[in-house]
């Protein structure tokens, strides 16, 4: 090998520009298919850091009226994992934010409440410490412990390790911390990294009693002992060889048993098991993952595959530039075999520098992902390259060599010693196997270019589509503050009053058109909640139906430009010892009262306030994401339904932004050690939503681009080159009285049949990719029109200024100058 090793290098040194040109295109369709693996590889592939994830699950419940849920009671997890043959362990875990501080070193933190055997059934042994004891989950109240993240036992007490058995403080309640998780371990949500976990049954004393998830007071009957209390996620791990088929069957037998000891409540509700990953990023459509996936590595294929027709298009030229070398080789006693040994040697030689650049260009592009990524939110989501996507890049650059030097070694060694010997540049034309195999080479790189530009466009068009849609509010002039009073404290008057003088400041700032409060932010998951009947079903029943809810005070509405379509608003007639009253939706009133009037009815929340009165019907809104479809959903009032965690949104005049500070400053006289999170304005809160999106058409418009580029070379590398060989065939019909045009035509036709049978070929390999996604693409279909003909146009329209280009220098070619070569 190092004699082949150093031939190699002799050989790529004395044609720098052939050498230059495959390591320089080989390293960009390395570093683009690079950069998207990353992204594949974090959102999609990289796992939880537990012990055999792929054996993790969440449950879900469908609800034949309310669709899927993924929210359960205590007693229904207490009930879930009682000893069964399909899981091996089921645990309940909710979020929570709070004040966090050891020694005087405070944070606002977030985190998850969680059942005792969490730490046990992920199977993440804590790094300090220990985890949590079965008995910390009896008592409400009980077991003031707490198990801290790596990073904040870095940050808040510089790794000591006697940091366990400390007193840290929970929104001013002491704690114990009883142990520190791993490095690495966030939780068991990969993009939102938590800091703290603590025993659900803490869950009043955190959040100062009384407030269960966002839902509706649940009166003298406690969230943990009220089946219609949906306040925790339930993640459950397979037992050994159950699939999640078995897994949903056996819970359905569970959902059944229900039904029967809880007439009303389950009729109808069956389990949905889903891969941990999926239902956390779309449980509704689990299958649109695994597309995702798919189309993601192929498009990462096809890309690669782009690059390899390239280079197998400029070293199957250089192949028969080498034929007399080849010739003299065999004719010296080189083995074929030998000859392909020395061919695929400089392949090799030339991917491996390839694959390095292109690994340094997805370090450097990776950052694209983030820099779309919220600043307002903070995510835990790492993009850079890691062990994976390194290896990805070593075996691309490895593949990629063979796959694009057997090839042109196999054809250059197939000639045999008498053809090579003799010198062919004189011929008329070039033998057609020579000709036919580079035109199919270039056929092929056109025909996936046509897929990868067809999956680009479409990705593009559902973003555009997506950034079309209506939020049904108005973001211009809105910002949004979230506060939480528990942090310092405050019982439910003192955080009344807080909430009343601060409103009441905000108004009086200048250019503040309005001010509001509400429970949850824009896009801000809101939770749901159950209206249990309607006193009035005539057209429908509501009985039962879990539906989307947010808490909100006067001016919502007008703060956020969502319009009232009938009745009124919040006001100071809803206090809290006021009729209880609720807005509803529009989507609310068709399903359940279709072509009727809302305003006036009355339904259940719950079971222990009585019967609230709607009041008015609020347009239409997405509420969790722009891509939601319209779904029932209900607003409650402030006043009769406290809660201490709010944000504030404000509505000015003038730019948003400048009057951040000026909210900052009132809530500092207010209380200058109040924390404020999640600042954010509305435009902001809409691009949050569309991130990834945006980043996977960005990343779809260079990856196409980068297909257009390398088609529009390739093409006009073949081109030339047969221009080149056919110097003395063109001279000769220029010699006989050929026009400069008939020599035009002649290089552009060749140029045409390629390109246009290529296209067809892409085309149905297109539709047929984009059938097998159906439903990817959000509003657009795989098939979209537009989108084949826009692909078309712009791919025509770059081969044919590839085809003039070298067509041009063939029609100006001297016939005298032409006959002179030999």
């Amino acid at each position: 090998m190092l004699p082949d090793l150093r031939y190699a290098l002799r050989t790529l040194r004395t044609h720098p520009g052939l050498t230059a040109a495959v390591v320089l295109t080989l390293a960009l369709g390395i570093g683009a298919a690079s950069t998207i693996f990353s992204a594949i590889n974090t959102v999609l592939l990289r796992e939880l850091p537990i012990r055999d994830p792929d054996r993790v699950v969440r449950i879900f419940a469908m609800e034949p009226r309310a669709g899927l849920r993924d929210d359960f009671s205590w007693p229904e997890y207490t009930d879930l994992k009682q000893p069964a043959r399909a899981f091996s362990g089921v645990i309940a875990v909710d979020a929570l934010s709070a004040g966090f501080s050891i020694e005087g070193n405070s944070e606002l933190v977030t985190g998850e409440f969680v059942s005792a055997n969490y730490f046990d059934v992920l199977g993440v042994r804590p790094a300090v410490g220990r985890g949590f004891l079965p008995e910390e989950e009896l008592e409400p109240g009980a077991h003031p412990v707490v198990v801290i993240s790596h990073g904040l036992w870095q940050r808040l007490a510089d790794g000591d390790s006697s940091v366990v058995g400390r007193t840290a403080q929970v929104n001013n309640s002491s704690y114990t911390i009883v142990g520190v998780a791993p490095e690495g371990f966030g939780g068991t949500n990969f993009a939102l990294a938590r800091d703290v976990w603590i025993p659900l049954m803490m869950r009043d004393r955190v959040t100062g009693g009384g407030a269960t998830g966002g839902l509706p007071s649940m009166g003298t009957d406690s969230w943990h002992r009220n089946r219609r209390a949906h306040v925790v996620q339930v993640l459950g791990r397979l037992g050994d060889g159950v699939k999640r088929g078995e897994a949903a069957r056996a819970l359905n037998q569970t959902f059944g048993t229900w039904a029967a000891l809880f007439p009303g409540m389950y009729d109808g509700v069956t389990s949905r098991v889903v891969a941990e990953r999926a239902g956390l990023i779309n449980p509704e459509m689990p299958e649109l993952v695994t597309a995702s996936r798919l189309l993601a590595l192929t498009v990462v294929g096809l890309v690669l595959l782009i690059v390899c027709a390239n280079v197998m298009g400029l070293l199957l030229a250089r192949a028969v530039a080498r034929e007399r070398e080849i010739g003299v080789r065999t004719a010296l006693g080189a083995t074929r075999a030998r000859l392909v040994q020395q061919l695929l040697t400089e392949s090799v030689v030339l991917a491996v520098p390839a694959g390095l650049l292109g690994l340094l260009l997805a370090t450097w592009a990776t950052p694209i992902y983030t820099a779309f990524l919220p600043s307002a939110v903070p995510l835990a989501v790492d993009f850079s390259p890691d062990v994976m996507v390194m290896a990805f890049a070593f075996l691309s650059a490895i593949g990629a060599a063979i796959v694009f030097g057997l090839v042109p070694a196999a054809f250059a060694t197939r000639a045999g010693i008498t053809n090579a010997l003799h010198d062919q540049r004189g011929q008329v034309g070039v033998r057609r196997a020579r000709t036919g195999l580079i035109r199919g080479v270039v056929g092929a790189q056109v025909a996936l270019s046509v897929v990868v530009l067809m999956t680009a466009g479409l990705l593009i068009r559902a973003t555009l589509w997506q950034q079309a849609v209506d939020p049904g509010y108005d973001v211009a002039g809105r910002v949004a503050l979230a506060l939480d009073v528990r942090v310092n404290g405050y019982d439910e008057t003192a955080g009344r009053q807080f909430y009343a003088h601060l409103l009441e400041q905000v108004q009086r700032l200048p250019t503040v058109r309005s001010a509001s409060l509400a429970r949850s932010g824009a896009f801000g998951l809101p939770g749901t909640t159950n209206v249990l009947s309607a006193t009035q079903p005539t057209e429908g029943n509501t009985a039962g139906v879990a539906m989307g809810f947010n808490i909100v005070g006067p001016d919502y509405f007008r703060t956020l430009g969502i319009p009232l379509l009938a009745g009124r608003d919040f006001d100071t007639r809803d206090r809290a010892e006021s009729p209880h009253v609720a807005i509803v939706n529009q989507t609310f009133v068709s399903r359940f009262w279709p072509g009727g009037d809302a305003v006036g009815r009355r339904i259940v929340i719950d079971e222990t306030r009585g019967p609230a009165e709607i009041i008015g019907v609020a347009a239409d809104a997405k509420y969790s994401a722009i891509a939601e479809a319209p779904r029932p959903f209900v607003y409650l009032p402030l006043e009769q339904h406290y809660r201490a965690p709010m944000t504030l949104y404000v509505w000015t005049g003038g730019d948003e932004r400048t009057l951040v500070q000026p909210i900052r400053d009132v809530i500092g006289q207010l209380d200058r050690t109040l924390p404020v999170a999640g600042v954010m304005t509305l435009q902001e809160a809409v691009d949050t939503d569309l991130a990834l999106a945006r980043t996977a058409a960005v990343l779809a418009t260079s990856v196409g681009a980068l297909a257009l580029f390398l088609t529009a070379v390739g093409l006009y590398g073949i081109l030339a080159f047969g221009v080149t060989r056919r110097t003395r065939e063109i001279g000769i019909r220029m010699a006989v009285g050929a026009h400069r045009r008939d020599v035009l035509w002649l290089v552009i036709r060749q140029g045409i049949a390629t390109v246009g049978l290529a296209v067809g070929v892409g085309l149905t390999a297109a539709l047929y990719l984009g059938g097998l996604l159906e439903g990817l693409f959000f509003e657009i279909s795989p098939r979209d029109p537009g989108t084949l003909a826009l692909v078309v146009t712009v791919l025509l329209g770059i081969a044919l200024l590839a085809m003039y280009l070298p067509a041009r220098r063939a029609a100006r070619v001297d016939p005298m100058d032409a006959l002179r070569t030999d």
